[in-house]
């Protein structure tokens, strides 16, 4: 067994202003999101689908925005002007990582051993999701 150091599970997305957000795993935003859409499964498929209600409402709960806590106002719509299938990592894409290391406990998952279909976000390709 690997021990994981704090922050292992951290998921980084680039803004197209150059500003970093930290998704961070907890088991706060994954209750949330498993409530909201019906399973992180469901939360996957919505983000593979593109559906960006979904995909920043992960981001928020990635950010700890849960309960009282408010976003920046500004926020989703600079989420959308970086775009959901950006050429340089994907927001769609990050979102998903964040969400397999959601299922798996908060800890990253083994690295990729080039299985094309891990990171297409369909969830009955990913053990990940699917072998919980």
């Amino acid at each position: 067994m690997t021990d994981n150091r704090i922050g292992d599970g951290n998921v980084t997305l680039k803004l197209e202003d150059g500003d970093e957000l930290v998704l961070k795993p907890s088991w706060g935003a994954a209750q949330q999101i498993s409530r909201s859409y019906n399973g992180i499964s469901g939360a996957v498929e919505q983000v593979a689908r593109l559906n960006m209600d979904v995909t920043v409402q992960v981001i928020i709960y990635g950010l700890g925005y849960l309960g009282t806590k408010k976003p920046p106002q500004n926020l989703s719509e600079r989420i959308w002007k970086t775009g959901f299938t950006d050429i340089s990592g994907s927001v769609s894409a990050r979102v998903i990582d964040y969400l397999n290391i959601l299922a798996n406990g908060g800890k990253p998952l083994p690295e990729n051993t080039g299985d094309s279909d891990e990171r297409s976000g369909n969830p009955s390709s990913n053990e990940s999701i699917n072998s919980s």
